[in-house]
């Protein structure tokens, strides 16, 4: 499981995984956008999402900023590439 932070305004990096993905919106709100559609969802707090394998996606927060508990089930390890061996 990830915790992600975002400011007011932020936003992830584009992402998309090979598994499916859930997140939590726990505090703060937001939105999630699926760039291959072009749709975007209303991320408040108490919102669940399960992303579909190989949707590229991205959230941005929203005043408040927001905080997201999930990620990709199982991890992607392209995640954590930048840590090394």
């Amino acid at each position: 499981m990830h915790l992600i932070t975002l400011d007011p305004g932020g936003r992830t990096v584009d992402l998309s995984h090979e598994s499916e993905c859930v997140y939590h919106v726990s505090t703060g709100s937001g939105t999630m956008v699926d760039l291959d559609s072009d749709e975007s969802y209303d991320a408040t707090t108490g919102s669940m999402f399960l992303i579909e394998p190989g949707t590229n996606y991205q959230f941005t927060a929203g005043t408040a900023g927001a905080v997201l508990l999930g990620g990709p089930c199982p991890p992607d390890p392209a995640l954590y590439a930048h840590i090394g061996d």
